[in-house]
């Protein structure tokens, strides 16, 4: 009897063990040990910014070496010091000097200290986002082990006079010579959607972006524009080398973050998402015999960015080529388990992997 008591027992943990690993959506990088370089940049701004606000006579060096020292190496490169400093000033302190004399100006502007109040409210300074974070970074480690993971940062900005989304800080890369350089998050742009102090002409579906929920995707989407070649358009790239180019970058960001929704991952509503899902072998349809066409312009209505494709109805979603893609890719990698993500990424044979997709969508 004892010993069917403990064959018992033994089953009821091993299904307990088992069904934790199952429902652990981060078990399969636990092994992955990371260390990530992290600090709130935009909290030193905050303290910097509040001392000036009570003492705007304070001199530029006395709130650098009291405030921003610490960071040297991060504001440096934000206040780009190699391009205004020759080499061999770059690491004295005629650089201390340079970054105390053009940021403390503008830390003590009033109204840049009411935006890095409304952000420190927003992110309190126990804000998880090493946790957030990690669990992507790792698993950009276990698919791409040689990767090069920078130092992240946060920081705060003004805001961009006439809303012109390329000059949108939101994401930066810092890119440093022999460093893997450093990734900071704009968090002005991660207020929520409905912040009234953006500028006006950004669109809404765009301002929708603004908000701590995209902090992964537009991280790893980043990412993956600096890991995927480019499609050079001297080339002359067709309309099937830019979907699957698009679809290369999709599946990279639903890979790296597959606990993520796709609606978060494809930057779609629920609406969207059905639309495409409802549509896909119509529009597959649609642009079959356009899909070795090299003029952009007829079909830029399926690759830029919009609140829909203004070809089709108000209700469909948006950059239908990247979600075609992104089905074309899928299906190539099922079809293909010896591929790599690593190998993936730096593919640049699209017909092929067109063709070795197979990718046939059935009318819903």
């Amino acid at each position: 009897m004892l010993r069917i008591w403990l064959h018992i027992a033994f089953g009821i943990v091993t299904f307990l063990l088992l069904t934790q690993c199952d429902t652990d959506p981060n078990a399969d990088i636990q092994d992955i040990e990371l260390e990530i370089d992290f600090s709130r940049a935009d909290s030193v701004m905050w303290e910097a910014s509040a001392a000036l606000q009570e003492n705007p006579d304070m001199a530029p060096m006395e709130v650098y070496d009291k405030f921003l020292i610490h960071e040297k190496g991060f504001l440096g490169e934000w206040v780009d010091v190699r391009r205004f400093l020759p080499p061999n000033l770059q690491n004295t302190p005629k650089a201390d000097t340079f970054i105390a004399r053009t940021l403390v100006p503008i830390l003590a502007d009033s109204n840049l200290f009411m935006l890095l109040d409304t952000v420190r409210k927003v992110f309190p300074y126990d804000y998880p986002f090493k946790e957030r974070i990690t669990p992507a970074l790792k698993r950009l480690v276990k698919y791409i082990p040689d990767v090069q993971i920078p130092a992240y940062r946060t920081h705060v900005n003004g805001f961009v006079a006439h809303g012109d989304m390329r000059q949108v800080d939101q994401i930066v890369f810092l890119p440093v010579p022999d460093s893997p350089g450093y990734f900071t998050f704009g968090l002005h742009y991660f207020l929520g959607k409905n912040l009234p102090y953006y500028p006006a002409n950004i669109p809404q579906y765009q301002k929708n972006r603004f908000s701590e929920e995209y902090l992964e995707v537009l991280m790893v989407e980043s990412i993956a524009n600096g890991m995927v070649p480019e499609v050079s358009p001297s080339q002359q790239p067709t309309l099937l080398d830019r979907i699957i180019h698009a679809g290369i970058k999709q599946y990279f960001v639903q890979q790296i973050l597959p606990n993520t929704p796709d609606t978060l991952c494809l930057k779609y509503t629920e609406k969207q998402l059905y639309w495409a899902d409802l549509y896909e072998a119509r529009i597959y349809k649609e642009l079959m015999d356009d899909l070795f066409d090299t003029n952009f312009m007829a079909h830029r209505d399926y690759i830029m960015d919009k609140p829909y494709t203004t070809s089709l109805a108000q209700e469909s979603a948006p950059r239908l080529g990247e979600y075609l893609g992104w089905k074309i890719v899928s299906n190539y990698m099922d079809r293909h388990s010896e591929v790599t993500l690593d190998e993936l990424i730096e593919t640049t044979d699209y017909e092929m992997i067109f063709r070795e997709a197979r990718y046939k969508p059935v009318p819903k």
